[in-house]
């Protein structure tokens, strides 16, 4: 996985705890030009999950088949993609900082 020297944008993400879905998807509407959508998502990138019809739950890809994500009954967990197929809105790469 490439280095991305990208930690300190991501910051204002979890200084922020929002209570309700809507919430949680204004947040991440923000902060979308961070982000550009990818179709062939790798390692590291971001998959948009629509729950209940707002796009308000977030993971982070492990593999072609897995992401990484929490449930507040779980907590963090491993998950497949295959069971979320249905309600993926997009995966989303961090951009490069300009150099």
């Amino acid at each position: 996985f490439p280095s991305h020297d990208n930690h300190a944008e991501l910051n204002h993400y979890f200084d922020q705890r929002p209570e309700s879905r809507e919430e949680r998807r204004n947040l991440i509407y923000a902060n979308v030009g961070d982000f550009v959508e990818v179709k062939d998502p790798s390692f590291g990138d971001l998959i948009l999950i629509n729950i209940r019809g707002i796009e308000s739950h977030i993971g982070i890809v492990l593999d072609s088949e897995t992401f990484l994500h929490t449930k507040e009954a779980t907590g963090s967990i491993v998950d497949r993609i295959e069971r979320y197929k249905g309600m993926i809105s997009g995966y989303y790469r961090l951009q490069e900082s300009p150099k």
